[in-house]
């Protein structure tokens, strides 16, 4: 299920609330992913690094900071547009970099395609495989 924004802080306000993260945690950056399908969408597997490199360990974050930091992302996922939940669905991962405040998004939409074939029957199939 999709989360909805719950914050109402003002952006100076978040921003002092990433640089207290980055302080309490002792990382540079917050990384998540998102996918989904269907007709809804989840970010899961948000953690803190201290590299941009998202594949090392990450640091978890308390539920009250990990739950701020997914409200933003999940804003910031349904400001771009895209639709990587609904029907085939979609996936990615973003990289919020602490100290310069660039984001980071590789988004995946999938899109299934159909070919139509029309194929004409002369009975040799039937012919060659009789009981």
């Amino acid at each position: 299920m999709s989360m909805t924004l719950k914050m109402k802080k003002t952006k100076n306000n978040f921003q002092e609330f990433l640089k207290g993260l980055q302080g309490k945690y002792n990382i540079k950056f917050l990384y998540c992913e998102f996918s989904g399908r269907g007709d809804s969408g989840e970010i899961h597997d948000v953690v803190g690094h201290v590299t941009e490199d998202a594949y090392g360990e990450g640091i978890e974050l308390q539920d009250d900071d990990r739950n701020t930091v997914t409200s933003f992302f999940d804003d910031y996922l349904e400001k771009t547009g895209y639709d990587w939940y609904n029907n085939d669905g979609g996936y990615g991962n973003i990289t919020l970099n602490l100290e310069t405040g660039e984001i980071k998004c590789d988004m995946n939409i999938n899109i299934m395609t159909s070919e139509e074939y029309q194929l004409e029957d002369d009975g040799t199939l039937v012919k060659n495989y009789e009981i």
